[in-house]
């Protein structure tokens, strides 16, 4: 004859397993919920604090200037750009050697190379240095500079501040 299937519990154990899932997804939400307003909480704090730090680096009197490892500007603060005459916009994506005079780029070069292989610094946390630099207009200007090595990580700045016109040659 014909088989019969008895199922008589499917709807009971349907309604079971849904109050499970309902209850799994309730506990879950409730675990994720602290961890996603942390995180949140935290990328806001992270935010105001970057805005505060370029609020502080934007208002300097000194110009500030990061380059990375390869000598292409980064950052070009407001103080940079009346030194220098480029605006940001125009420096940054360029290569300082754009702010230096000619002859000094060779040895840049050199001693930015070694520097870089774990040579001796010649300029990097040396204090306050004077050197030529290039106005966008052509004329050299005499710069004060302290020059500092920023690392984060595997990522590695140069950092220029400090960085004030004395006088127009």
């Amino acid at each position: 004859g014909p088989l019969k299937f008895r199922i008589p519990n499917c709807r009971m154990q349907s309604a079971r397993r849904r109050t499970l899932t309902e209850g799994r997804a309730i506990v879950l939400r409730a675990q994720v919920k602290p961890l996603v307003s942390k995180l949140l909480n935290s990328e806001r704090d992270a935010t105001d604090q970057e805005l505060h730090i370029r609020a502080i680096i934007d208002n300097v009197a000194e110009g500030i200037i990061t380059l990375d490892e390869h000598g292409v500007i980064e950052s070009f603060n407001p103080a940079a750009s009346r030194i220098f005459g480029y605006s940001a916009a125009e420096a940054i994506g360029q290569n300082i050697k754009a702010l230096m005079p000619k002859e000094m780029q060779p040895a840049h070069e050199a001693g930015i190379e070694s520097y870089l292989h774990g040579g001796e610094a010649h300029a990097v946390g040396k204090g306050s240095l004077e050197l030529p630099g290039l106005h966008k207009d052509g004329k050299a200007i005499t710069l004060e500079l302290a020059i500092s090595d920023l690392r984060r990580g595997e990522h590695r700045q140069i950092e220029i501040g400090r960085a004030s016109c004395r006088e127009r040659v």
